[in-house]
């Protein structure tokens, strides 16, 4: 297995607002969402964000999801 690529998991208190900041302001593009977690993109660089309620982790707490090929 090889590392492809790897994204930073952030549990944020309101998603809706979270998305509207990452892609108004930063100028990620949103490429999934499923309920209360989204994947975000710019360029190589990808994000996802989760709901505060989706799993049990601290607000700003996070994880990394590290995609392999």
């Amino acid at each position: 297995m090889t590392p492809q690529k790897a994204a930073a998991v952030f549990q944020v208190s309101n998603l809706e607002a979270a998305l509207k900041h990452y892609k108004e302001v930063l100028g990620f593009e949103e490429e999934f969402r499923f309920g209360d977690y989204a994947g975000l993109k710019f360029g190589e660089v990808y994000l996802h964000l989760s709901g505060h309620n989706a799993h049990e982790r601290p607000l700003g707490g996070g994880n990394v999801y590290v995609f392999l090929r």
